[in-house]
């Protein structure tokens, strides 16, 4: 799968979720979100291969400009960065086949977590979803963190558009959610999203068991592969490592210097 594919698919399988809008051009595509203001749902990225020049960007600007958002572009992290913009974050994408993905003979987490498959989130698990992805508790701590507060909206309220499915799925431990992630199924491709755990229930393997049961999930519901997105280089990259997804490239959100994100 090459990387226009993979960010394609990305697109369709949040289209009615943390994207709203995806208008696929000649030579650039632009993909929004009303609820959400900042580059990572709110950018444009080149479907021809070619590099942004200086009317592409020109145009990318005013085009963005004109649906309310900053200029953002979304690069591979291998090309060049245009003069007078800079790199606000950069992701390994990953996937995995059926017949990669890893099961653990000893599987404690996974045994310990009791799942439930819904088509939306309980007000339990976006209390986890919240907890996770708003605060750090150290400083070796992962993720993504203080996200403002309508990413929790989102995530509570979203409506994936056909013909895409959606599953938001739950662990509970002891009788308290503990683990949430999201999986949707586009085109045969599956998208692993919003995996997060509760701060006090860490370092238990719930991530690595919620993430293995979404992907088995979606090979269940008619995916030939799952892909996602995280830290390069990171805690959660290898652990994804292990269970069989592998980083395909490197990607980059990029935005003239200055931006306030």
């Amino acid at each position: 799968m090459t990387p226009y594919e993979m960010i394609n698919a990305h697109i369709h399988l949040n289209l009615g979720v943390y994207f709203d809008r995806y208008d696929p051009g000649n030579d650039f595509c632009v993909a929004t979100s009303l609820r959400i203001k900042d580059y990572y749902w709110n950018f444009a990225f080149r479907n021809d291969g070619q590099s942004f020049d200086d009317s592409a960007l020109e145009k990318v600007e005013k085009t963005l400009s004109s649906l309310d958002r900053g200029p953002a572009v979304y690069l591979l992290a291998a090309e060049p960065i245009p003069p007078g913009w800079s790199v606000q974050d950069e992701e390994a994408w990953m996937i995995v086949g059926p017949d990669s993905l890893k099961s653990s003979a000893d599987d404690r987490a996974g045994e310990q977590l009791q799942f439930r498959e819904l088509d939306r989130p309980l007000s339990e698990m976006r209390e986890v979803f919240e907890d996770a992805y708003s605060s750090e508790t150290t400083d070796d701590d992962i993720g993504y963190f203080r996200l403002p507060p309508e990413y929790g909206d989102v995530y509570e309220h979203s409506a994936l558009r056909p013909p895409a499915t959606l599953c938001h799925l739950g662990g509970w431990w002891d009788g308290k959610c503990v683990t949430v992630a999201t999986i949707a199924v586009w085109n045969g491709i599956g998208g692993v999203y919003s995996v997060a755990t509760a701060h006090k229930s860490r370092r238990h393997g719930f991530g690595k068991a919620i993430s293995r049961y979404a992907t088995k999930w979606a090979f269940r519901n008619g995916a030939t592969a799952v892909l996602l997105q995280t830290a390069a280089n990171s805690e959660v990259e290898r652990m994804y490592q292990t269970l069989g997804f592998c980083r395909t490239h490197l990607g980059a959100f990029v935005t003239p210097l200055g931006t306030q994100c």
